[in-house]
């Protein structure tokens, strides 16, 4: 059962919740890691659970349900040990590849990867 648990919950950042199956009829259902176990929850009736949001929401507005996990995004590479970029004023993308700052969080994905656009309000 412990490895079950593990492989379930590897890869999974703290307190992301999943989905075991997908489909309509599974849409209520997740799962948690946490650090007594795995924790089922399931949402009241008539809504069901946006992976993306990490939230219950009206059944009619989750458009997700055929999914098992939240979408993982590429971050940018913000904090390192050195700095990446030579240029004063430049960010690194996911992928390492240097571009403005004034191209980060502008909603327009300027890397490759997109990562410019993953960061912005954390």
């Amino acid at each position: 059962e412990l490895a079950l648990e593990k492989k379930l919950c590897q890869g999974k950042s703290a307190g992301e919740l999943f989905r075991l199956a997908g489909g309509k009829d599974s849409c209520r259902d997740v799962i948690q890691c946490t650090a007594g176990g795995l924790q089922a929850i399931r949402c009241p009736p008539s809504l069901a659970f946006d992976l993306e949001k990490q939230t219950c929401d009206w059944r009619w507005a989750v458009t997700n349900c055929d999914k098992l996990t939240k979408e993982k995004k590429v971050k940018p590479l913000l904090v390192t040990d050195e700095p990446l970029c030579e240029q004063e004023n430049w960010l690194a993308c996911g992928d390492g590849v240097c571009i403005e700052r004034g191209l980060f969080c502008n909603d327009v994905p300027d890397c490759k990867d997109g990562s410019d656009e993953n960061a912005c309000g954390e």
